[in-house]
Parts: structure tokens; sequence; C-alpha cells
């Protein structure tokens, strides 16, 4: 029994490892943000001519102001997931250049990954940016 015990006590890591093997957990204060290669796939993204800290500010301010849902945020690795439109849309923000940075926005609406309401987003998230 004790072997047993020992074994799975072992073994319960090495199977996380394996389950997560493409994918980057991403902590947030009780919940979770998974940024996949799923994410990477689908998101639309574009390049602004801000730092990253400017930029995750304006982001979570624009999403603030496009929805009154929850936005679980991820202030170390600048990832937020909120509800906009009825959609579940998550955002990253990460340096691409220089005082430049790179904003992706992937959404899905009924499980299924919307472009729509991505690009959407994204748009009102460029806007609220140009205009600060």
């Amino acid at each position: 029994m004790k072997r047993t015990i020992t074994l799975m006590t072992l073994a319960a890591p090495l199977l996380g490892a394996t389950l997560l093997n493409s994918c980057a957990l991403v902590a947030v204060s009780g919940a979770a943000v998974l940024i996949s290669d799923e994410f990477m796939d689908n998101a639309i993204s574009t390049v602004v001519p801000l730092e990253p800290e400017l930029a995750w500010t304006g982001v979570l301010s624009s999403l603030s102001g496009q929805t009154t849902a929850l936005i679980h945020r991820d202030d170390d690795h600048r990832t937020a997931t909120t509800t906009v439109d009825g959609g579940e849309v998550t955002v990253h923000v990460e340096q691409f250049d220089l005082g430049q940075t790179r904003i992706l926005v992937e959404a899905k609406k009924y499980l299924v990954h919307n472009p729509e309401l991505s690009a959407l987003t994204l748009q009102r998230i460029e806007q609220d940016l140009m205009d600060r």
C-alpha cells in the first residue's frame, strides 16, 4: 500500500508536466489563464508604439469600458480574460521591440473561435490607446 502511494505521489507531477507540455500556465490570484498554442494560432494582434507597462494599463482601461463583467488579470504576465459582447475574450500584452508592444486578442463565443469579436475588441483597444 505504501509503495503504491509513493508511486502515485511521484507520478502526479510528471503527468501534470506532460499535459501542459505545449502550454504555458499563467497564475492569476486564485484563478489561472492558459496561454496555449491554440491561443497563439487564433489570436489577432497589432503592434503599438508604447512601452508594455503603458499599453497594459491602457488595455485594462479599455476592457473595463467594454464590459461590466469581472476582468481576470495577471499583471506579471500581462494577460486578462473577461466577457465582451457575450463572448470570452483573452488579451495578452508583450514587448515586441524597444518602445513597441504587441497586443494579442482571442475571442470565443459559444466555445467557438470568433475572429469578428477578436477584431472588434482589438479595434476598440487600439482606439482607446490612441485617444489617451
